[in-house]
């Protein structure tokens, strides 16, 4: 909306059916505990003969998806990876992600249609804010309305019938994630899927083929993406390996929000920055995946540490003129 903070969603469907449902739809969301969250709030149904709402809007954001398909042809595959905050900026993003699904899903509350094309993160490199939009279709857990997916995200149980749910939310995280990290679909990249007819997709889909890194079946294995080892620590691979081995058939065995945010934070600080290309890669790695420079001797930590016992603070904040070297001797004690 030109002049406004706000954004507009137009629905194609404008019978009197779809504005029912849509106001039906508003009114739950605004009662829904949203005013502390990153999620775009609907705030007014458009007038007829439109069909849509209006919705805050978040300058200065793009969808993940731009961090996810590569322009085509690029003359280097790692320089563009590199260029939109590599590795660790991307560990971070999906952190924050998972941080939001799993406050919902505490609050009772489902996303519903999570897709690339609905996560948004920051435009600039530097920045590493993440928001949701659509929240049209945020609805309580226990709600029986009509599943929603976007094609490719949606869980197998979604797919066949089922209703959408924090468990259908956890699948459609994990196939954004994999995309994030590793530039390839986890269930539709494989090399069986892409050289085959239409109809193997919609078997991938489904959890009848197995994904693309099994650890036994290689029927759908891929020549596409990243090496994983590059980009995903053992407890991300345990995880994928989780929520695409046992947890296609069984929504029960997939990882939770809250385990993927915790093992996201812990794969980003355990990234360190290449001296060579500036690119981040996991500590434990003696080459730099993106350019081959070999890890550095030395490498600087920085730990931030409160400790609410220590005589410099106090309940109203930082006691004033305070001796610089007395607040560095406890840092230096507490690196130690």
């Amino acid at each position: 909306v030109k002049g406004h903070p706000y954004a507009v969603k137009l629905l194609s469907h404008r019978s009197a059916q779809a504005r029912q449902e849509l106001q039906e739809r508003l009114n739950k969301v605004r009662r829904f505990p949203l005013e502390d969250t990153q999620v775009a709030r609907p705030l007014q149904l458009l007038r007829e003969p439109d069909l849509g709402y209006v919705m805050e809007l978040f300058t200065g954001m793009v969808s993940i998806h731009h961090l996810i398909r590569p322009p085509k042809d690029p003359q280097s595959l790692t320089r563009w990876y590199l260029d939109g905050g590599g590795l660790r900026r991307r560990l971070e993003l999906l952190a924050k992600i998972a941080d939001i699904f799993a406050l919902l899903h505490g609050r009772g509350l489902t996303y519903a249609d999570p897709s690339p094309q609905n996560l948004f993160v920051s435009a600039n490199v530097d920045a590493h804010e993440v928001r949701l939009i659509d929240t049209d279709n945020v609805r309580l857990s226990i709600d029986s309305s009509r599943a929603l997916y976007t094609p490719g995200y949606g869980a197998p149980e979604v797919l066949k019938g089922g209703l959408s749910n924090s468990l259908s939310d956890a699948h459609a995280f994990a196939v954004t994630a994999f995309e994030t990290l590793a530039l390839v679909h986890p269930l539709k990249g494989g090399d069986l899927v892409e050289n085959g007819p239409p109809e193997i997709e919609e078997q991938a889909l489904l959890g009848e083929l197995p994904w693309i890194d099994h650890p036994e079946d290689n029927r759908n294995r891929s020549s596409l993406g990243l090496l994983r080892l590059s980009v995903l620590t053992r407890s991300l691979q345990d995880n994928f390996q989780q929520a695409f081995g046992p947890g296609l058939q069984n929504p029960l065995a997939r990882p939770g929000l809250s385990r993927w945010s915790e093992h996201f934070y812990r794969a980003a600080d355990n990234t360190i920055r290449c001296p060579g290309c500036g690119g981040s890669y996991y500590a434990n790695q003696k080459i730099c995946p993106w350019c081959n420079t070999s890890r550095p001797a030395l490498v600087r930590v920085i730990c931030t540490l409160w400790d609410p016992e220590w005589p410099v603070f106090t309940e109203m904040g930082m006691k004033q003129n305070v001796d610089p070297s007395h607040v560095l001797d406890h840092a230096g004690k507490a690196h130690q």
